[in-house]
């Protein structure tokens, strides 16, 4: 089995290193801000087809006990992205995420490795439709490990609370976790239909 070249992520302000891995059997889309120091190595894609900060991009890799580790564009010599990234979602969407509510009108189900990247499966997006009693949501994901889901129909001093928390988990840097982007995701169903930007 050809070995798949990736980049280990060593730091946020440093270059990354190059090192191997076996297969595509614990690959998963990372989602990372738009101007990501390794961009120009990392396979990556624009997230939702937006190539345009700052909405995030979606890169590959896997997690290790000390950090992420990304595949490098040297790896669509054995593959194509496509089916890369069919993998990684399929490999994604087969985790559970625990929900918690959210104040009043929201969940979340942050504090897991991937729980930013859930965004991308369906079957969460439908999920949480569902546990909230509607088919259109706003999801938030500003740190990586942490999604926000709210219901659109919100009160004024709901909607104020909600886009305050996404805002404040945005700048907050006391939190380890890199941030991704200060923007809010609007779904009907499983189609993207808005996108908001929080200040």
């Amino acid at each position: 089995m050809n070995k798949l070249r990736i980049l280990s992520a060593m730091t946020l302000s440093t270059l990354s290193l190059f090192s191997q891995a076996d297969d595509l059997e614990n690959i998963y889309p990372i989602l990372k801000d738009f101007n990501w120091i390794a961009k120009p190595q990392a396979v990556n894609q624009s997230f939702l087809g937006i190539d345009q900060a700052p909405v995030p991009l979606i890169a590959y890799g896997f997690e290790t006990k000390r950090n992420y580790q990304f595949l490098s564009n040297d790896v669509l010599n054995d593959t194509n992205l496509a089916s890369l990234h069919d993998n990684a979602i399929a490999n994604l969407c087969k985790k559970e995420s625990k929900f918690d509510e959210l104040f009043t009108f929201g969940l979340t189900a942050s504090g897991n490795s991937f729980s930013s990247e859930m965004i991308l499966c369906d079957n969460f997006l439908l999920t949480a439709e569902q546990k909230l009693g509607t088919d259109e949501i706003l999801v938030s994901m500003p740190r990586r490990t942490v999604i926000y889901v709210a219901k659109k129909s919100m009160t004024e001093k709901e909607s104020k609370q909600f886009f305050y928390l996404v805002s404040y988990t945005y700048k907050d840097n006391t939190i380890n976790n890199a941030p991704i982007t200060n923007l809010v995701f609007e779904y009907k169903g499983t189609k993207n239909t808005s996108i908001f930007k929080v200040e």
